[in-house]
């Protein structure tokens, strides 16, 4: 059963829309949703890794400077917004709209930024190429909030430096496991993960109803 408790309300101009996350198998609840004017949006999965078991020999995969900060910098606004054309927690419409997207993903790291979090950079002489917003959760837990790294970088290991570096580094600050949840239409985060040697522990599926 679900009601409107149950909703995430989003909102983009005079454009409305209602979110609900549910278990995959819970047949009963999803047809419920359609029945209300819900329609399949999103699968999330949500990765961990075990910064216990932690393999060092992947550091040779820091090929580019990477930082820690303890805030979100101005910079990280302008690539977020080149990095996100085809996220569905910002990809609302039906239809791929970055215009509509880009208020979305800057909303959502100025909500990022209100609250202490640890950021990482990845940096190619001087200029920013990746980053990762991190939150501190109970019981040495850590969550990867956002990840975003340039389109023409993707490709080229700064992805994995970067993820590989901020690893290490809260494993360092006594941090125990590491957290996300990942599109299941994002393979090459997938692909990211596996290679840090997470594994998937929850998934869920989220349903949208637009009232446009």
């Amino acid at each position: 059963m679900w009601d409107e408790r149950d909703v995430i309300p989003a909102r983009r101009g005079e454009e409305q829309f209602a979110l609900v996350r549910t278990k995959p198998e819970d047949i009963r609840r999803i047809r419920e949703l359609e029945q209300a004017g819900f329609t399949f949006h999103n699968r999330m999965l949500t990765m961990e890794v075990n910064l216990q078991k932690w393999d060092q020999g992947l550091e040779r995969c820091i090929r580019y400077e990477c930082r820690y900060l303890e805030e979100v910098s101005q910079d990280m606004y302008g690539l977020a917004c080149l990095a996100f054309v085809r996220d569905r927690r910002f990809h609302l419409k039906r239809e791929f709209d970055q215009t509509f997207a880009e208020p979305l993903i800057l909303g959502y790291l100025e909500e990022l930024a209100s609250e202490p979090c640890m950021v990482f950079h990845c940096l190619y002489k001087g200029t920013l190429v990746g980053f990762t917003v991190i939150k501190k959760r109970e019981n040495l837990v850590c969550e990867n909030c956002l990840g975003a790294v340039l389109p023409e970088w993707q490709s080229k290991g700064a992805a994995m430096g970067l993820y590989v570096y901020m690893a290490r580094e809260l494993r360092n600050r006594g941090i125990k496991r590491l957290r996300g949840e990942i599109s299941s239409t994002n393979l090459p985060s997938l692909n990211l993960h596996v290679g840090l040697g997470g594994r998937f522990v929850e998934e869920c599926d989220v349903y949208i109803r637009r009232m446009d």
